[in-house]
């Protein structure tokens, strides 16, 4: 596997956060420029939205509001609701038709939705929801839960056998 998703040589990345958090994106491009100054020309770092989609190929959105102490699902959700809609919104506007976006903050597959609801000329198709740490997360729960149900069958097994 070569890592080249873009199908091009170079790439200049457009790194987004909230103006608060902004400090952090100077250290991540000190760090992409020593890993990756072969494959990327540039790292332009803001907090507009529609800067960082502009003209853009690819949209990769990892970061949403996080479940904070005492806030409720549906809190989370319209803290969400709003992020996502201002980044479809961008979309909409000024990313290229083709784009593709991987949306991989959680819920991955409800702001894949809002995201996509708020920009309606890019192909659905485009838009994929990684969810791939839920289901893994949930074959672990699944499978813990049968080990526990077989360990508890055996002991009663065993018992049953042991009498008789």
């Amino acid at each position: 596997m070569s890592g080249n998703v873009t199908n091009t040589k170079m790439m200049i990345l457009h790194l987004l956060d909230i103006e608060k958090s902004k400090d952090a994106l100077y250290g991540i491009a000190l760090e992409i420029e020593d890993l990756a100054s072969h494959v990327v020309l540039d790292c332009v770092i803001t907090t507009s939205p529609m800067e960082a989609f502009a003209d853009a190929d690819i949209a990769i959105l990892i970061a949403s509001m996080p479940h904070l102490p005492g806030m409720e699902r549906i809190d989370l959700l319209r803290a969400n609701t709003k992020i996502f809609r201002e980044t479809g919104e961008a979309l909409e506007k000024v990313a290229k038709r083709s784009i593709n976006v991987l949306v991989v903050a959680n819920p991955c597959n409800t702001n894949a939705l809002i995201t996509m609801k708020y920009a309606p000329s890019i192909c659905p198709s485009q838009f994929t929801g990684l969810s791939m740490l839920d289901h893994n997360r949930t074959v672990a729960q699944v499978a813990d839960r049968f080990c526990k149900i077989m360990e508890h069958t055996a002991l009663e097994f065993e018992a049953d056998f042991e009498r008789h």
